[in-house]
């Protein structure tokens, strides 16, 4: 027994995910096929300590910042057409403060379609940007980290 909880506490400190985060999204209040979802990242590769955040903090200009507590979304839900998302990257390195910025990204979304965080280093600066993510990636990613979850816990 002892040597179970050893083992699923090493696999929770070596285990690796990352994920589009769906709890934490700023939702509009029109059918599905009539807006787009923007998701933002949050990952962490614990292995390695590296963490990549990107949050949503103004869509067009407005900013999105809910108050106390809950700060800004990771994901939203857009209508139709052209945005400019203005977004904050942090990235930490084994829990010490790595690079930090803010960016005006813009997007043209389409209704029903889903588009997902990229954060890449260009030429010696992080550069966020979105694309779109189909159904079969989403599904992947959705049995890949409850795959990873059912192995950390399975001991």
């Amino acid at each position: 027994m002892h040597m179970r909880w050893i083992l699923a506490l090493s696999l929770t400190v070596l285990g690796a995910s990352s994920c589009v985060t769906r709890n934490d999204v700023l939702k509009l209040d029109v059918p599905a096929e009539n807006k787009a979802i923007v998701y933002g990242l949050a990952e962490t590769k614990v292995m390695f300590g590296v963490e990549r955040n990107v949050s949503i903090t103004a869509i067009d200009g407005v900013r999105t910042y809910r108050g106390y507590g809950k700060g800004y979304p990771v994901s939203v839900e857009l209508l139709p057409g052209r945005h400019v998302l203005t977004v904050l990257y942090r990235i930490t390195d084994q829990g010490a403060p790595g690079p930090t910025g803010e960016a005006n990204v813009e997007i043209d979304v389409r209704g029903g379609r889903q588009y997902v965080t990229e954060l890449e280093q260009v030429e010696g600066r992080w550069v966020p940007s979105f694309r779109e993510i189909t159904d079969e990636e989403i599904r992947a990613a959705e049995e890949r980290r409850a795959r990873l979850r059912a192995e950390q816990f399975q001991y």
